[in-house]
């Protein structure tokens, strides 16, 4: 039994570097979010100030580093569209995550 939950415990971890991988892939090879946030007459010295803020300017082996460990502490930041830290959005949206995990107690039925 021991064996058995170690090995489902090192499956685990391996699927979620895999999903770390997929997910911090989408988000950096997508586009460059400083286009989202900024207007077209924004200069160049403002983008390359906002990038470096944001630490798009380092590495991306550096980059992904902080993006496993913040997700790790569940830190998410700041959403670029709406603003405001990611875990609020989610609080607000609480009622529809419910409805996607379905019912949290069986029906009287």
């Amino acid at each position: 039994m021991l064996a058995f939950t170690l090995r489902r415990a090192i499956q685990a971890i391996g699927v979620m570097i895999a999903v770390g991988i997929i997910s911090f892939s989408m988000f950096r090879f997508a586009g460059d979010p400083v286009n989202q946030m900024v207007g077209m007459d924004t200069s160049g010295a403002e983008r390359a100030a906002i990038r470096k803020s944001l630490g798009l300017d380092d590495p991306v082996i550096v980059q992904f580093g902080r993006y496993i460990g913040n997700a790790a502490q569940f830190k998410f930041g700041v959403s670029y569209q709406f603003r405001l830290p990611v875990l609020k959005r989610c609080e607000r949206n609480r009622c529809s995550l419910s409805h996607c995990a379905g019912p949290s107690r069986p029906s009287a039925s």
